[in-house]
């Protein structure tokens, strides 16, 4: 469509004067510009709509009772993420209850950027800009304070005490598994490098969670069609888990290699013994937690049914903060209601193994547990 021919006037003698005020053109050039590119947006969603929410239609909208977004956005209005002046003067438009709330919208409903723009009133590129925002503050500041293995001595023995009082297996600090997060295909990858045995395109999220279904360790960005056992090798935690000490040990099903510090179930032929039936069955008791957890993050978080998002590090980022959202919902005891559990596919067996060394030890200690147990 042609120009009006009054701006194009009026740009014309801006740029031929040579006494014009150079604010004022600036200023005026600008007027120009949004009037023409003017979007007609929902306006005060927030103040008309949000406010208005009783408690249960805040929670089945932003998936998060009001009292934990309050305290987020408190969390992150003292964070260096959040823009503490507007970069060229005047006044600020984008409160930090604006940037919490977008980014749970966006992550709590299977939504767009278009969608979350419009319905907050915002351009596409602003909450584009705001969702990342609280996405880093997440992953970068708040999580390795919500997300953190145990170290100490007394920080594991707290935890299988925990475990121990579920299923009576002893020495446990965490529960370990694999998930797919099902994704688009990566701008500029090819799509059989990220094809799960599902034939769907996903990342591999590896998680190891507490006896309260908290997230101990996460790690992601690895492609779907990568083993699980492979993945687990692959991950910043896997010296940690093995130079626990012959005390401790994380469970996990048959797709990883069994060792002294990482327990697996006893494979069924048809021939078990009475004690070793015991051992799975609190063994499985036991593990089955980091499959909930996984149920429980997804179900607050539609987002990760399947995010459209372009890059694999942008979706692995926003991956891991909702797991940290996930963490600091229960420590606030903010739970969903009718919540359906996650329920894993057998992983294939274990392709691998540490060293044959490290499996005798495994086996060995396992054989020990299971005649505990009788």
């Amino acid at each position: 469509m042609a120009e009006p021919v009054h701006e194009v006037r009026i740009i014309e003698e801006i740029f031929s004067s040579e006494n014009s005020d150079d604010e004022e053109d600036i200023l005026l050039l600008r007027n120009i510009a949004n009037r023409r590119r003017k979007i007609p947006r929902i306006q005060n969603y927030i103040a008309d709509v949000v406010n208005h929410y009783n408690d249960k239609q805040f929670k089945s909208h932003f998936r998060v009772s009001r009292e934990t977004c309050n305290y987020l956005i408190a969390l992150f209005e003292q964070s260096e993420h959040y823009p503490k002046g507007p970069p060229f003067g005047g006044v600020r438009i984008k409160t930090a209850e604006e940037y919490i709330l977008c980014y749970l919208w966006f992550a709590g409903n299977k939504s767009v950027y278009r969608i979350v723009a419009q319905l907050f009133g915002l351009s596409l590129s602003t909450a584009h800009a705001m969702i990342e925002s609280v996405t880093t503050y997440l992953t970068d500041e708040l999580g390795p304070l919500v997300i953190r293995f145990p170290r100490t001595l007394q920080e594991k023995q707290d935890i299988c005490e925990e475990f121990e009082e579920i299923a009576g297996y002893p020495g446990v600090c965490g529960c370990i598994d694999g998930t797919f997060i099902n994704i688009r295909t990566p701008a500029h990858k090819i799509k059989s490098t990220y094809v799960n045995r599902h034939d769907t395109t996903a990342l591999t999220l590896q998680g190891i969670c507490d006896a309260k279904k908290k997230f101990l360790d996460v790690f992601t960005g690895i492609p779907g069609k990568i083993h699980d056992a492979r993945v687990f090798t692959l991950s910043f935690i896997r010296p940690t888990v093995l130079s626990m000490g012959p005390d401790f040990h994380i469970l996990g099903d048959s797709a990883y290699p069994i060792c002294e510090n990482l327990m697996t179930p006893i494979r069924d032929y048809g021939n078990l013994t009475d004690e070793q039936r015991e051992y799975n069955r609190r063994f499985c008791s036991t593990r089955v937690l980091i499959e909930n957890a996984f149920g429980l993050l997804k179900q607050r978080f539609r987002q990760l049914i399947r995010t459209d998002m372009w890059g694999v590090l942008k979706t692995s980022k926003f991956i891991l903060s909702c797991c940290v959202m996930h963490n600091l919902c229960i420590e606030r005891n903010d739970f969903l209601d009718g919540i359906e559990h996650y329920m894993a596919e057998p992983e294939p067996e274990a392709e691998f193994i540490i060293n044959d060394e490290a499996r005798r030890l495994g086996v060995l200690k396992r054989n020990l547990l299971s005649r505990q147990f009788m």
